[in-house]
């Protein structure tokens, strides 16, 4: 608990040689995920030290593999690695592992659209809103899918609307409504 306590004094560069002790000394496999996960979340936010970062998440990986937050911390750092493929592979692990997940499925389906694959990314965002019919950004994200790549603005419109219903002040849902009635002539510019 040293190193805890060397982090919340934001003795960063203390903290991080505390927690490289308690890794090395860890007899519990998913206690020792935790530390290494806390490590890299250090390395990334204090040092700006990405492949440290992601050797620390990969190694908590290794040690819990059942670790959703270790696991969804890697791929986003392979995301910002520009390893995009790594990322979704990992985002399919974990829904194939928990197929309930619901934030899984809607970044999976966020990395497959980028990835300009539409229909698997439409089937992730499906997936997430099987889950969590309350996932506002799953509904946004599919209805730019449906408005951007199928051109299909009744259909976004729809699922815009239903994003606003959960949270009213989505802004981005706000703006791609415009986006759809504007593209179905029903508002001008």
């Amino acid at each position: 608990n040293m190193a805890y306590v060397l982090f919340k004094l934001e003795d960063y560069e203390g903290a991080i040689s505390a927690y490289h002790k308690a890794v090395k000394h860890g007899t519990d496999p998913k206690w020792t995920a935790t530390v290494a996960q806390t490590l890299g979340t250090l390395y990334f936010k204090v040092r700006q030290d990405l492949n440290t970062a992601i050797n620390m998440f990969q190694f908590s990986c290794k040690l819990d593999p059942n670790n959703i937050e270790s696991q969804s911390m890697l791929a986003e750092l392979y995301c910002e690695q520009g390893n995009m493929d790594a990322a979704i592979r990992i985002f399919q692990l974990i829904v194939s592992n928990q197929p309930n997940h619901s934030d899984s499925h809607t970044y999976l389906g966020y990395l497959l659209w980028q990835q300009d694959r539409n229909e698997e990314a439409i089937t992730a965002y499906e997936n997430a809103l099987k889950c969590d019919p309350n996932n506002a950004i799953a509904y946004n994200n599919l209805g730019v899918i449906y408005l951007d790549e199928l051109r299909n603005p009744a259909n976004a419109l729809d699922l815009f609307e239903k994003a606003l219903l959960i949270r009213p002040s989505y802004t981005l849902a706000c703006f791609n409504v415009a986006r759809a009635l504007e593209l179905r002539g029903q508002i001008q510019e």
